[in-house]
């Protein structure tokens, strides 16, 4: 993977990243070999710009539905993202080690304003895609 653009990409790489040690199975990552490594990248590296795109939709709509602070978009590398063909995200509603994040993730109420945010902004991304396909 590319390294971060800024620290605070190689900070949110490297947490997210870590998540990887708890699953059960993560030893597919480590069959990677460097030419796997690299065709994986490649295949995500070409929807950057969309993945950015529907990033930057996410943002706006969770912004718009949740009391929470936006921390914006930020791009780094992440395993769980290795050779995704599409454009990808992964998207953070907040933290459990916060206090009034972790209260606020426990409500299912909460659970559907997000749902609800990230489901408009798949609608609105496919929309505007389709809609410059029409235009060509």
């Amino acid at each position: 993977l590319s390294p971060g653009k800024s620290e605070d990409a190689v900070a949110v790489a490297s947490r997210e990243n870590s998540v990887i040690q708890m699953e059960e199975k993560n030893n597919g990552y480590e069959k990677l070999s460097g030419e796997g490594l690299i065709m994986a990248t490649m295949a995500q590296s070409m929807f950057v710009k969309e993945s950015e795109d529907l990033a930057s939709i996410i943002q706006m709509e969770l912004d718009k539905q949740l009391d929470s602070p936006n921390r914006g978009v930020k791009q780094a590398g992440f395993y769980v993202l290795i050779g995704a063909s599409m454009p990808n995200v992964l998207v953070e509603v907040g933290y459990l080690s916060n206090p009034t994040e972790e209260k606020k993730l426990k409500q299912p109420k909460y659970h559907q304003l997000i749902a609800g945010a990230i489901y408009e902004s798949i609608k609105h991304f496919k929309y505007s895609r389709e809609k410059l396909l029409t235009e060509e």
